[in-house]
């Protein structure tokens, strides 16, 4: 193992032979920084490598399908080191295990054990006899985000639980399916959780059931992707098992939609990536994270004061039972799968546009089945009008109009 001379020696020793052998240990030592040699290729044995370079291609012992890296020597490559790991072979898995144990032992974010892949590089330093997994590079990261390109990397809708537009408060509770925050629905036994924010961050205690969002096909990439949060609870993707945040992968089809779910715990800075490894949460731009939201639930709300004097819209008497209101809808949300809810039906009333016009409050909301314009959906109210008649459409108390397209 080489290591760097002393500074002031090298430039107060005049002799040459001296000079020789510091300058070789200059030069031995800038070898085992990054990017300084080519790869080599070590190969397990008994759960151990010995790696002479910064770069490191892992291979199984006995060329096995499958292998544990357990301990890492350090023998040749001085404290302070970086070390990156990547798999020998796509059809051999290599599992770098977390913890394990003795001197050379490997500390992973998540506590969670890694799986290395040819493509995909584990970066490493060495702090006393063990190794450390480093942080993903957060610099990248916030720069994406600034140019609006970690929303796309992050699967997940609604990352950090900040849009709320059910104004949920206290001990939620939800049946199996309810939405709960805006992008998120009860799983199949319901859910029972808290939300808290502080400093920003908004943390998810659930205390019974689980807590699932489906992520649609038109987001996922073909490839392995990594589930990862901050908290105590445990996730899993689509159907697969339950396990700590980092841990939980699955092999995803592009086109196709899938789920994340978590469980009893608290659960917060939530990402699914596509890769092996936790590529780590970075707090997305809020007027993104809406938007994304808004193609999915849209929502209009009375203000507090003269509710009475707020307009959502017009409708026209299309038959004497029924009157539609076209209204315009976010570019991404899906007219096909549009419902209707409002807070109460006697919250809403349409006020006929004439002197002496009736004033009628709906029986019933619904979408109209009758195709609509691009970028809008009939709403259709039932109750008594006149035929070609149209009518104002306003709130009579506080309350609030939704549109939702979840899945």
């Amino acid at each position: 193992m080489a290591d760097f001379p002393d500074v002031a020696t090298m430039i107060g020793t005049p002799n040459t032979v001296d000079w020789k052998e510091m300058l070789e240990a200059l030069i031995l030592t800038a070898m085992q920084l990054p990017g300084a040699q080519a790869a080599e290729t070590q190969t397990i044995a008994d759960g151990v490598i010995t790696p002479t370079r910064c770069a490191v291609l892992v291979g199984t012992q006995s060329g096995d399908s499958a292998d544990d890296l357990s301990t890492i020597l350090g023998t040749e490559l001085p404290d302070g080191s970086r070390l990156e790991l990547r798999a020998a072979y796509s059809d051999r898995v290599v599992t770098v295990k977390h913890g394990a144990g003795g001197a050379g032992q490997v500390h992973l974010l998540g506590d969670a054990d890694r799986t290395l892949d040819p493509d995909r590089v584990l970066t490493l330093t060495r702090i006393g006899a063990d190794w450390y997994e480093l942080e993903p590079n957060l610099a990248v990261a916030h720069m994406l985000a600034a140019l609006g390109a970690q929303p796309a990397r992050n699967k997940i809708r609604n990352s950090n639980f900040s849009v709320n537009q059910r104004g949920l408060t206290g001990s939620i509770s939800k049946s199996a399916g309810e939405s709960c925050h805006d992008g998120y629905k009860a799983g199949s036994s319901g859910v029972t959780y808290t939300a808290a924010t502080v400093d920003g961050i908004t943390t998810i205690t659930i205390t019974a059931g689980s807590l699932v969002q489906v992520i649609p096909g038109a987001d996922i990439d073909s490839g392995i992707h990594t589930l990862g949060w901050e908290g105590d609870a445990t996730g899993r993707i689509n159907s697969g098992s339950y396990g700590a945040s980092g841990a939980v992968q699955a092999s995803l089809t592009g086109g196709a939609s899938a789920t994340v779910e978590w469980t009893v715990g608290s659960v917060s800075k939530v990402r699914l990536t596509e890769g092996v490894v936790d590529a780590g949460w970075v707090k997305p731009n809020y007027a993104r994270e809406l938007k994304r939201c808004l193609d999915y639930v849209w929502q209009i709300e009375s203000g507090a004061t003269n509710p009475t004097n707020q307009t959502i819209g017009f409708a026209q008497g299309l038959f004497t039972t029924t009157a539609d209101m076209p209204i315009r809808i976010p570019d991404g949300m899906d007219p096909s799968s549009i419902a209707v809810s409002v807070s109460a039906l006697s919250d809403i009333m349409l006020i006929e546009d004439k002197a002496g016009g009736a004033n009628v409050t709906p029986t019933a909301i619904t979408v109209a089945t009758n195709g609509a314009c691009t970028g809008m959906a009939n709403i259709r109210f039932s109750g008594t009008f006149v035929v070609r008649s149209q009518y104002l459409v306003r709130f009579a108390d506080t309350g609030w109009l939704r549109l939702s397209a979840e899945l």
